[in-house]
């Protein structure tokens, strides 16, 4: 009997597995302990602009992402998120990632997201942008995951592959496609 209940006992040790897509997911802010939810600019970088959590006039909490331009640190408009919308994009049914921004800089934002496989795969980034005026209003952007578009970004790869395993995902401004935010001093909302 002991001998049969050792592997179940290990099995129930075993840590999750932190980082699995699910379909549905929301990361809305509002829970003030769970703070920016793993969102970043990575750890390898010190960027005096780290994302905050701010709050618009309606009490509504979001993510605040600032760049600085010029050639230093956190010049560019990019985050990043590796932990909790990593994973298996495929076996999760997820086609697509939506989100609400918050543009009131007096640009013209084009957003894209993009994606990066295990290490040593290369990254994809979405072809076209979602063009998000400068209203001071919040707006409704999505970003298909579907093979026609997503192009990958330096050589060609497995999207597939990609998707199966993602280990980071980028939401950023740059009107051409890119992994890499642009280099610009503005400020965007990021929310649901």
């Amino acid at each position: 009997m002991m001998v049969r209940m050792l592997p179940l006992l290990l099995l129930l040790a075993l840590p999750t597995v932190a980082g699995a897509v699910t379909l549905g997911q929301l990361d809305d802010f509002e829970d003030p302990g769970a703070g920016t939810m793993g969102w970043g600019h990575g750890p390898s970088l010190v960027n005096p602009n780290p994302p905050s959590v701010a709050t618009d006039a309606t009490g509504n909490r979001y993510l605040e992402v600032r760049a600085n331009g010029g050639p230093s640190a956190g010049s560019r408009l990019v985050v990043l998120n590796d932990a909790q919308w990593t994973g298996d994009y495929l076996a999760a049914g997820v086609s697509s990632i939506e989100a609400d921004v918050l543009n009131e800089s007096a640009l013209e934002f084009i957003f894209r997201i993009a994606l990066e496989g295990p290490l040593g795969t290369p990254i994809f980034a979405s072809t076209f942008g979602a063009v998000v005026a400068p209203s001071g209003s919040w707006q409704h952007v999505s970003f298909s995951l579907l093979p026609g578009d997503l192009s990958p970004v330096g050589i060609a790869g497995d999207l597939e592959a990609a998707l199966s395993d993602l280990s980071r995902l980028r939401i950023l401004h740059n009107p051409v496609v890119s992994h890499l935010g642009a280099v610009v001093d503005a400020s965007f909302g990021l929310d649901n």
